[in-house]
């Protein structure tokens, strides 16, 4: 099985576990990363030529409203056997393209409601059919609905840390498996973005018997601190990238934004042209002094996170 880490594939050995046979995992086919000229052209194309056998319709479906919303007790402390307190943590699930024998796609929340990632995570809803895959969406601790003290979330933190999330979703891949009867021939392969990329890498390194792959698109695990051999620009190199032809951009786009951001950005432009340009509200209450700068950030925000919700595909 592999571990997809944005446009890095880091392969990872399965845990043998006694008494149970090893699985046989199909791996996702990912284009590679064009070195010359030549295969510029063929990364532009890639998209829908064989990675998706499920293009992206033109107007996607609200994938909230195809799952069931369901939720689960789970302890506010999976580590310490005195605490009896609960909390119900909620998910969404879509079974409509497992036919039995297929692996289940899990996303492991993150920092925000996850509806907003049901309608987000393409990558799971395109490639369900072709593997007759369970869907699962799992909403993080502490975020939307899934509150461990309900009437005043912030009062206690303690418990919000990677190591009880990482538990929350453990505990409802078992329930999940046991409930749609899987055997040891169905995959568990999670899936997450930046920092739910992050959970993720942990999670198929924590708990290989759980998850038998993982898929982490701009997933930061190694830019810790103390951390030997990172890279401080890995972040603004990875953003660079996507608006370059090697990624699929137009040959002017990097030269253009680098010219825009270049010196004092878009503060020397007037604001009428902005305003023109961006097609800007007519009730936009920006002063024309910060108009420049805000233009700016808007810009910047846009590439960066386009660049962290890129999973593997140009």
């Amino acid at each position: 099985s592999t571990l997809l880490c944005g446009s890095l594939m880091v392969p990872l050995i399965a845990a043998s576990i006694p008494g149970q046979r090893q699985r046989k995992i199909t791996s996702f086919r990912v284009p590679p990363k064009p070195t010359t000229a030549a295969n510029v052209k063929r990364a532009r194309d890639w998209k829908g030529r064989g990675f998706f056998a499920h293009p992206i319709p033109r107007h996607s479906p609200d994938m909230v409203g195809l799952c069931r919303e369901l939720h689960i007790e789970q302890r506010v402390d999976h580590f310490d056997p005195s605490n009896s307190g609960t909390l119900m943590q909620r998910y969404f699930i879509y079974d409509g393209h497992y036919e039995g024998d297929g692996p289940m796609f899990f996303y492991l929340g993150n920092e925000a409601d996850v509806t907003l990632y049901i309608n987000a995570t393409g990558l799971m809803w395109e490639n369900a059919p072709n593997f007759g895959a369970l869907v699962v969406f799992a909403e993080h601790r502490y975020y939307g609905e899934s509150q461990p003290f309900p009437e005043d979330p912030t009062s206690n933190l303690r418990y919000l840390s990677s190591e009880q999330v990482l538990m929350d979703y453990v505990v409802l891949v078992h329930r999940l498996k046991h409930e749609y009867k899987f055997s040891d021939s169905n995959a568990v392969i999670g899936f997450g973005g930046s920092y739910g990329g992050m959970l993720a890498s942990w999670a198929r390194f924590k708990y290989p018997n759980i998850w038998d792959g993982a898929i982490a698109g701009s997933a930061p695990i190694f830019s810790f601190e103390g951390q030997r051999d990172v890279n401080p620009d890995f972040y603004v190199e990875g953003v660079t990238y996507d608006v370059t032809p090697a990624a699929g951009a137009s040959d002017h786009c990097e030269t253009n934004l680098r010219k825009a951001f270049a010196g004092k950005a878009l503060t020397t432009v007037g604001t009428d042209s902005i305003r023109s340009a961006f097609r800007l509200c007519d009730d936009d209450s920006t002063e024309d002094d910060d108009l420049g700068w805000a233009a700016t950030n808007w810009i910047s925000e846009a590439l960066s996170y386009m660049a962290m919700g890129n999973f593997p595909y140009p």
